[in-house]
């Protein structure tokens, strides 16, 4: 038993270093093709920021806030 696990612990390692070892067919003696650059784009036009506005009023505190929250916010 313990004679057939080394063979086959041999075999799988001798199995993955060939796969490692193994060509991927790619065939990479071809340069790669090349491609034309993307034509250019204007930039859009800007717009004006929007007209500013006061803030809203604080509102008030209910009981409820205060009692649910101990700080109060």
């Amino acid at each position: 038993m313990k004679r057939l696990t080394r063979v086959l612990a041999v075999v799988l390692t001798l199995t993955m270093v060939a796969a490692a070892c193994g060509s991927d067919d790619d065939g990479g003696d071809a340069a790669p093709a090349t491609t034309a650059a993307p034509a250019t784009t204007a930039a859009p036009a800007t717009t004006a920021a929007p007209a500013t506005t006061a803030a809203p009023a604080p509102a008030e505190k209910s009981a409820e806030t205060s009692a649910t929250n101990p700080l109060g916010l």
